[in-house]
């Protein structure tokens, strides 16, 4: 495994990393890559915060973020840690609660735009190219966070994900968006199925809970004028009853404004806070949630040429009647005692509950 280092900015090739005791190299989709390095202090690269790390062939590099120093049985040990360069959305905050609205790409590319338009707060050689017609047409009214995680959450709720990619002779870094393609449905070729039957897939579990269903909400809005309490409006799925409703809260964070500097009559307002509860419930209707591990050295599909990360799959385990399309989430690519191995992990495709800070409208 060679793994190049460089530091500085524009960011120089300083050595190619060598004697390592263990690396771990992941890449995933609705969040940074992560590396981990273990090395003797005496190798061939003194790790800092700061460095790049790249695998010839691998899209992304890693950012390294912290050096740990530690006493091994044979001498002193260095361990780096570091993310892809799409961690670096967590060093930038949405100082500003604005209301976002159109495609989930649109939003995250004016958001990702309202805080590098500032010279300061942009980063060197860091290029964010993003097309714009990915994802549904979603509203967000994002709180005060950082800019990494109102992405991730948007990235999450759309089915999208995120990637940093490195050129290492240029040093620029283009963050961008893409969807995964859908191999789980349709028919062959291109279909793929991991199978417990074929011994393609292992820790696999099943899980369908009620804890977190909602299927009727009460949405509450702006405070009335005239009552001068919260404007609510009651959506439901199916007009559930008795033991069969589930029932949640959601607050509206959105005005009457529009973003022309107009006003949503009373109807209008009342309708975008029905639209808004009912995409909610969308999110939060019971599911199976279904993940394992992919045998990454299968004959039948191969990583990276059959299927790639992000991409939906069909998992199918038989004899438990369980058969679901899930989403490769993660790999991960792993050097420890002399041996390299790959392990492919993946998971029912589902956004996580929505809250005020990302609901579609």
């Amino acid at each position: 495994m060679e793994l190049y280092v460089y530091n500085g900015n524009p960011p120089t090739k300083i050595a190619v990393a060598e004697g390592f005791q263990s690396v771990r190299l992941s890449q995933r989709y609705y969040s940074p890559g992560e590396l981990e390095i273990i090395a003797p202090l005496g190798s061939s690269i003194r790790f800092q915060p700061g460095m790049i790390v790249w695998r010839r062939g691998m899209e992304e590099a890693y950012l390294i973020e912290t050096v740990e120093l530690r006493a091994g049985e044979n001498g002193a040990l260095q361990r780096a840690l570091g993310r892809t360069h799409s961690a670096l959305l967590e060093r930038r905050v949405l100082a500003k609660a604005a209301y976002y609205e159109g495609t989930a790409s649109h939003v995250i590319a004016a958001m990702i735009d309202a805080v590098f338009s500032a010279p300061a707060r942009a980063f060197p050689n860091f290029i964010v190219t993003i097309d714009e017609s990915l994802g549904g047409a979603i509203g967000v009214q994002p709180q005060i966070t950082t800019l990494l995680r109102a992405v991730a959450d948007i990235c999450q709720g759309s089915s999208l994900g995120y990637r940093s990619a490195f050129d290492p002779i240029s040093g620029n870094v283009e963050f961008s968006l893409y969807q995964g393609t859908d191999r789980a449905n349709g028919i062959a070729p291109g279909r793929v199925v991991f199978d417990t039957a074929y011994d393609t897939i292992s820790g696999v579990s099943s899980v369908e809970s009620t804890r977190t269903s909602a299927n009727a909400a009460y949405v509450l809005g702006e405070v009335d004028s005239s009552t001068h309490l919260p404007k609510r409006e009651e959506v439901d799925i199916q007009s559930p009853t008795g033991y069969e409703r589930f029932e949640t809260l959601l607050r509206f964070n959105r005005t009457s404004a529009t973003d022309a500097g107009g006003t949503m009559n009373n109807a209008q307002y009342r309708s975008a806070m029905r639209e808004f509860g009912s995409a909610a419930l969308r999110k939060l209707s019971r599911r199976t949630v279904v993940d394992g591990e992919i045998r990454a050295d299968s004959r039948m599909y191969r990583l990276y040429e059959d299927y790639n990360v992000g991409d939906l799959v069909r998992l199918r385990v038989k004899e438990w009647g369980v058969e679901a399309a899930a989403r490769i989430t993660s790999v991960e690519q792993i050097f420890e005692n002399g041996r390299e191995w790959t392990k492919v992990y993946l998971g029912t495709d589902e956004p996580p509950n929505p809250t005020s800070e990302s609901l579609e409208t």
